[in-house]
């Protein structure tokens, strides 16, 4: 079996270089992907050095122009709304998706939109290429909910995880026994306006 020496990127950032065995170099990129890494460059043990496409313009797009039937994209939505469920990156998840499609435009399809996103691309970028399979209608709700979670996540960064010390007001209480009760009254009070 040939053995291909590999250049790739862990999940933290970090460049690893290895060897693995594969009987072809398509087998071999789906091996490293399936351990966690995003392959850059990918050589066969006689030296001859064939890179790793970072996106869909330097792959064909040969035969992924024809339209999906609507059955085969709500059973893709739901798969990668599992996914996502279960904790798995948006780029392993589309990859695990691609392997398990019938050959054909939407097996192409998948492929490309994973090659866009490892290129950079936001899931709802990559799937805007390719209006014949994904459209406007899905691609808004994929923007939308990319645009939710990034203020769902400024929202907690500003309010939630750094609340300030200007905004808790310590006073001493001179009322006695009853200083905690109606402490606790006007600070509710407080808050409610």
């Amino acid at each position: 079996m040939p053995i291909f020496k590999y250049e790739a990127m862990d999940s933290q950032g970090v460049e690893i270089k290895d060897e693995i065995e594969a009987l072809s170099e398509k087998e071999a990129l789906s091996k490293i992907r399936n351990m966690g890494y995003f392959p850059t460059k990918v050589n066969t043990q006689s030296g001859v050095k064939k890179t790793v496409r970072r996106a869909s313009k330097s792959r064909s797009r040969r035969g992924a122009t024809g339209g999906v039937r609507i059955k085969t994209i709500t059973q893709f939505a739901r798969q990668l709304s599992t996914l996502q469920d279960a904790g798995l990156p948006i780029l392993r998840s589309l990859r695990i998706l691609e392997e398990q499609q019938k050959r054909g435009v939407f097996k192409k399809v998948v492929g490309y939109v994973g090659d866009e996103i490892e290129g950079g691309a936001t899931l709802s970028e990559a799937m805007a290429r390719f209006p014949k399979c994904f459209d406007r209608l899905f691609v808004g709700m994929i923007a939308a909910g990319d645009a939710l979670l990034d203020r769902i996540r400024h929202y907690f960064k500003k309010n939630i995880w750094s609340l300030k010390a200007e905004t808790v007001e310590i006073c001493f209480a001179t009322l006695g026994e009853d200083a905690g009760i109606v402490g606790a009254a006007a600070l509710a009070k407080q808050l409610v306006k």
